[in-house]
């Protein structure tokens, strides 16, 4: 198959799940790579299931990080697998040609990205996102 754009939706909580199989389901000619998420999660079987960072992340149009980007330890937020991921050698291996989306990216980050010049936003920052957010964060919050 002859792919559109090539999308990496990487680790994060269920709501990275959601937004992969969502992907899946509404864009068909994109090829959706689904890393990080790999505990207690169920992907689509449209969705290319691959942690080699090199590979995938030289290949994406499109790297979608999660909201927060970083986990508490300094790495990226992947409490949906037992691996570990260095933010730096993420950026290290993204094309300044990709866009790069996360939520809440430390200013730290931000120059790292721009001194790449890769494009990026911070979904978090935008309006849209937090009123839609809201939902499903105080239902994760309740559990």
């Amino acid at each position: 198959m002859v792919y559109g754009k090539t999308v990496a939706i990487v680790g994060g909580d269920l709501r990275q799940a959601h937004l992969a199989n969502t992907f899946a389901e509404k864009n068909s000619n994109y090829k959706i790579y689904g890393m990080f998420l790999e505990k207690d999660v169920k992907l689509s079987p449209n969705i290319h299931k691959s942690n080699d960072i090199n590979l995938v992340f030289k290949s994406s149009d499109i790297v979608i990080f999660p909201l927060p980007i970083l986990g508490p330890d300094g790495m990226v937020n992947t409490p949906q697998s037992d691996q570990s991921l260095s933010i730096e050698e993420c950026i290290g291996l993204i094309s300044p040609k990709t866009l790069v989306l996360g939520g809440m990216l430390p200013p730290e980050i931000q120059v790292l990205l721009k001194e790449r010049k890769i494009t990026f936003i911070d979904y978090f920052k935008r309006e849209e996102f937090a009123i839609f957010n809201a939902v499903p964060t105080a239902l994760y919050k309740m559990r």
